[in-house]
Protein backbone atom coordinates (compact mmCIF):
# COMPACT_ATOMS: atom_id res chain seq x y z
CA UNK A 1 0.00 0.00 0.00
CA UNK A 2 1.15 3.51 -1.16
CA UNK A 3 0.99 5.73 1.71
CA UNK A 4 2.56 8.86 -0.19
CA UNK A 5 -0.45 8.55 -2.41
CA UNK A 6 -3.36 11.36 -2.17
CA UNK A 7 -6.55 10.96 -0.83
CA UNK A 8 -8.89 11.86 -4.01
CA UNK A 9 -11.51 14.00 -2.42
CA UNK A 10 -14.99 13.87 -3.86
CA UNK A 11 -17.18 17.15 -4.58
CA UNK A 12 -20.54 18.33 -2.79
CA UNK A 13 -22.62 20.49 -5.25
CA UNK A 14 -24.73 23.27 -4.31
CA UNK A 15 -27.33 23.19 -7.46
CA UNK A 16 -28.26 26.43 -9.25
CA UNK A 17 -31.68 26.62 -7.67
CA UNK A 18 -30.11 26.17 -4.00
CA UNK A 19 -30.07 28.79 -1.36
CA UNK A 20 -28.10 28.08 1.87
CA UNK A 21 -27.57 30.44 4.76
CA UNK A 22 -25.57 29.25 8.17
CA UNK A 23 -22.10 27.24 8.99
CA UNK A 24 -20.88 24.71 7.22
CA UNK A 25 -17.54 22.16 7.02
CA UNK A 26 -17.38 20.52 3.79
CA UNK A 27 -14.03 17.50 4.49
CA UNK A 28 -13.95 17.41 0.51
CA UNK A 29 -14.26 19.66 -2.57
CA UNK A 30 -17.32 22.34 -2.72
CA UNK A 31 -19.07 23.69 -5.73
CA UNK A 32 -21.38 26.47 -5.53
CA UNK A 33 -24.08 27.04 -8.56
CA UNK A 34 -26.61 28.79 -6.25
CA UNK A 35 -25.35 30.69 -3.45
CA UNK A 36 -24.97 30.31 0.06
CA UNK A 37 -24.38 32.97 3.28
CA UNK A 38 -22.58 32.13 6.44
CA UNK A 39 -19.67 30.80 7.83
CA UNK A 40 -17.69 28.00 5.31
CA UNK A 41 -14.65 25.75 6.02
CA UNK A 42 -13.45 23.34 2.55
CA UNK A 43 -10.86 20.96 3.07
CA UNK A 44 -10.11 20.65 -0.75
CA UNK A 45 -11.20 23.46 -3.48
CA UNK A 46 -13.70 25.95 -3.17
CA UNK A 47 -14.95 26.68 -6.63
CA UNK A 48 -17.96 29.45 -6.94
CA UNK A 49 -19.01 28.84 -10.32
CA UNK A 50 -19.97 31.66 -13.01
CA UNK A 51 -24.32 31.06 -11.28
CA UNK A 52 -23.20 30.70 -8.20
CA UNK A 53 -22.24 33.58 -5.04
CA UNK A 54 -21.09 33.24 -1.54
CA UNK A 55 -21.55 35.73 1.04
CA UNK A 56 -19.86 35.81 4.39
CA UNK A 57 -16.37 34.02 5.68
CA UNK A 58 -14.73 31.17 3.97
CA UNK A 59 -11.59 29.00 4.91
CA UNK A 60 -10.66 26.82 2.17
CA UNK A 61 -7.31 24.67 0.43
CA UNK A 62 -7.70 26.46 -2.97
CA UNK A 63 -10.31 28.50 -4.67
CA UNK A 64 -11.83 29.09 -7.78
CA UNK A 65 -14.03 32.64 -8.30
CA UNK A 66 -16.17 32.16 -11.35
CA UNK A 67 -19.07 33.72 -10.22
CA UNK A 68 -19.39 35.94 -6.87
CA UNK A 69 -17.49 35.99 -3.44
CA UNK A 70 -18.28 39.05 -1.32
CA UNK A 71 -17.13 38.37 1.91
CA UNK A 72 -13.53 37.21 3.72
CA UNK A 73 -11.59 34.39 2.23
CA UNK A 74 -8.49 32.67 3.73
CA UNK A 75 -6.95 30.17 1.33
CA UNK A 76 -4.04 27.85 2.15
CA UNK A 77 -2.03 27.52 -1.49
CA UNK A 78 -3.74 29.15 -4.47
CA UNK A 79 -6.27 31.82 -5.59
CA UNK A 80 -7.61 31.74 -9.35
CA UNK A 81 -10.34 34.54 -10.19
CA UNK A 82 -11.27 34.43 -13.69
CA UNK A 83 -12.35 36.76 -16.34
CA UNK A 84 -16.00 36.58 -15.36
CA UNK A 85 -15.42 36.31 -11.53
CA UNK A 86 -15.78 38.88 -9.10
CA UNK A 87 -14.46 39.16 -5.41
CA UNK A 88 -15.43 41.99 -2.90
CA UNK A 89 -13.93 41.53 0.78
CA UNK A 90 -10.71 40.40 2.13
CA UNK A 91 -8.18 37.59 0.61
CA UNK A 92 -5.05 36.02 2.45
CA UNK A 93 -3.73 33.17 0.09
CA UNK A 94 0.14 32.22 -1.03
CA UNK A 95 -0.92 32.25 -4.66
CA UNK A 96 -3.10 34.38 -6.49
CA UNK A 97 -4.01 34.26 -10.76
CA UNK A 98 -6.29 37.31 -11.55
CA UNK A 99 -7.59 36.93 -15.43
CA UNK A 100 -7.79 39.77 -17.50
CA UNK A 101 -11.63 40.99 -17.13
CA UNK A 102 -11.80 39.71 -13.12
CA UNK A 103 -12.85 42.23 -10.58
CA UNK A 104 -10.90 42.36 -7.22
CA UNK A 105 -12.20 44.74 -4.45
CA UNK A 106 -10.63 45.09 -1.14
CA UNK A 107 -7.36 43.90 0.37
CA UNK A 108 -5.38 40.98 -0.41
CA UNK A 109 -2.45 39.72 1.96
CA UNK A 110 -0.47 37.38 0.54
CA UNK A 111 1.06 34.65 2.43
CA UNK A 112 4.51 33.40 2.62
CA UNK A 113 4.56 30.19 0.63
CA UNK A 114 6.40 27.17 3.48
Amino acid sequence: MNQNKKKELGISIIGPSSHLEGQFVFQDNLRIEGSIQGELKVAGELLVAHTGSFRGKAQTGSAYIAGNFQGDLIVNTKTVITAQGKLEGTLQTQLLTIEEGAHLSGACQMTPQP
